[in-house]
């Protein structure tokens, strides 16, 4: 084997290993005994809160919501309207799905919507 040969046999292997490596160390076994904590390091590792959550970037993320309103009040003299409300807001997130039969039968999880992607949604008043 000439030279040529030789580095270019090592370089794979330096290059195969480096690779190898970083995939390894991209989502590390989580530390906890409790099933629940596993699966959500398990399904956030490498969850990117700020891209839409579909697989195919040219489908639409389909955005429900509801205005529940809890209390409100109308000054007619001033024409002030003030209420408290409630919005709940749903969307498929394809990114966050899981086997229950791998997890304990785990069906449903609960994450902070700073660790998720949220739609941008404003009330604005005209």
């Amino acid at each position: 084997m000439d030279i040529v040969g030789i580095l270019l046999f090592k370089f794979y292997w330096i290059s195969f290993f480096t690779v190898a490596k970083a995939f390894e160390d991209r989502c590390p076994e989580s530390n906890s005994e409790r099933t629940h904590v596993k699966l959500k390091d398990a399904i956030l590792c490498l969850y990117d809160n700020s891209v839409r959550p579909v697989a195919n970037h040219q489908n639409s993320t389909a955005v429900s919501f509801r205005l529940i309103l809890k209390f409100f009040t109308f000054d007619i003299h001033n024409s002030i309207i003030s209420f408290d409300a409630w919005m709940p807001v749903h969307w498929k997130d394809e990114h966050l799905t899981w086997n229950p039969a791998d997890h304990e039968d785990i069906k449903t999880l609960h994450l902070h919507t700073s660790e998720i992607w949220t739609p941008d949604l404003s009330v604005y008043n005209r």
